[in-house]
This record gives C-alpha cells, sequence and structure tokens, in this order.
C-alpha cells in the first residue's frame, strides 16, 4: 500500500465510527499545481493527491481539520508574514500547514524533507513530531488497523498504552498522537 491508499484505508476507518466528516470536492490537478506555484512552492506527491480526492474535510473529529487548499494557503501566508516582521519566529519557508487542530495548532508538512511539524501561534509552540510524513501514516494504519483507538464525546482517540508502544517502534517524536 502506497501512503495515499493507507490515508484512505485509515479515513475509512474513522468513517466508520464518526459519520461527523464534511468532505470538500476535489480539485483538478492543475488548480492543486496553480496554487503552489502562486505560493512559489513544489507540493509532495501526495499532497495533490490528497486535494485531487477531497479539497479539505472538516470535522475529522470535533477539534481535527484536514485544511482545503484555500485555509492552507491563507494560514502559510500569515506565517510567512508573521516571519518577515518576526525574525525569531521559529518557521521555514518550505513548511505547509495540513491539518488544523482547534483554530490555534496547524499540524505542516515540509515539502522538502517530509518531516511533520506541529505549529501552536498562540502558545509559542513549535515541535516536530516525526522525521518523516510516511512514518507517522504507518504508525495510524497500524492503530486503526488493530483497532486501537476509540470514539467518545466527538473525538476520536488512540488508546494511550498502544500509542506508546507504537510510537515508539515508527520513532514518533513526543507522547500525544497529532492526527
Amino acid at each position: 500500500m502506497d501512503a495515499f491508499e493507507k490515508i484512505c484505508f485509515i479515513y475509512s476507518k474513522l468513517r466508520e465510527v464518526n459519520s461527523e466528516p464534511r468532505e470538500h470536492p476535489g480539485l483538478s490537478h492543475i488548480d492543486v499545481l496553480r496554487t503552489f506555484e502562486s505560493l512559489q512552492l513544489k507540493p509532495q506527491p501526495l499532497l495533490v493527491q490528497l486535494y485531487e480526492f477531497h479539497n479539505g474535510v472538516d470535522y475529522l473529529d470535533a477539534f481535527l481539520r484536514f485544511l482545503s487548499i484555500e485555509d492552507a494557503a491563507s494560514y502559510y501566508r500569515n506565517f510567512k508574514g508573521i516571519k518577515e516582521r518576526w525574525s525569531n519566529f521559529e518557521w521555514r519557508t518550505s513548511w505547509f500547514p495540513v491539518f488544523d487542530i482547534n483554530a490555534d495548532v496547524q499540524i505542516c508538512l515540509d515539502l522538502d524533507s517530509g518531516e511533520l511539524t506541529v505549529i501552536d501561534v498562540e502558545g509559542s509552540n513549535v515541535g516536530c513530531i516525526a522525521r518523516h510524513f510516511e512514518s507517522y501514516v504507518d504508525a495510524l494504519l497500524e492503530i486503526f488497523e488493530h483497532g486501537l483507538f476509540y470514539y467518545e464525546a466527538g473525538c476520536v482517540h488512540v488508546q494511550p498504552d498502544a500509542w506508546q508502544d507504537v510510537s515508539s517502534r515508527y520513532a514518533i517524536i513526543g507522547s500525544e498522537e497529532f492526527w
């Protein structure tokens, strides 16, 4: 299975327990590439596939959404503006926001290295959560394949002991699951 197929499998398992996600229609290949070109970025092929599949998905759980390309581009421009005003803002131009948690934390994909980074501007926190997105996808795939998650009060949770075990085997940084 390639990364896109793994993400589709994870999403199908999520949809089995959560009927709330609202999918936005996918974009054409050309429209995806034009958006990245307007930001002077070269997207990872997986991002192109994801935006062709769905241009964002709201309510993955009560707090998490896969950003539409327009919202992601807006966050990107905002981060770029913050960096221009405050040079000590820990952000790289290769970090593209992909997920949003509760409108104040974004998970970014480094378009050069594939690294996943969490940015919490409000809390002044920036941190790498995976050296490469594929290891994070593999960790989540294991969790969802083996049913090591549950849905409660609008949120999908990974069983804590399971996350500790799986995240350590896939070299995920940090003890919290972000997805």
